[in-house]
């Protein structure tokens, strides 16, 4: 599966896939609660897509937009290895 995302529309339709699956699993609390963790740091980096579609290039959005952006795709990764793990094991 790709995890690369440019956009947190992007990133929302991986997220979303990623719980679908997860609401497939027979014990799915943690990873439900991990997948729904990454929800809301998906919400947060639309807002700093806006606010850094609005500033210089140079601002503190970008670079933290940059930040949020490596952290979900990290946490994305890390939730679909779990989903195969939990596979695996059912």
């Amino acid at each position: 599966m790709e995890y690369t995302f440019k956009t947190a529309e992007e990133a929302r339709k991986l997220v979303d896939d990623l719980l679908i699956r997860v609401g497939r699993l027979p014990y799915n609390h943690d990873l439900h609660r991990f997948g729904h963790n990454i929800s809301a740091l998906v919400r947060d980096l639309s807002q700093l897509e806006v606010y850094a579609r609005r500033t210089h290039p140079r601002s503190r959005y970008h670079t933290e937009y940059k930040k949020l952006r490596e952290t979900i795709m990290n946490s994305i990764k890390h939730l679909d290895q779990l989903i195969l793990i939990a596979q695996l094991m059912a």
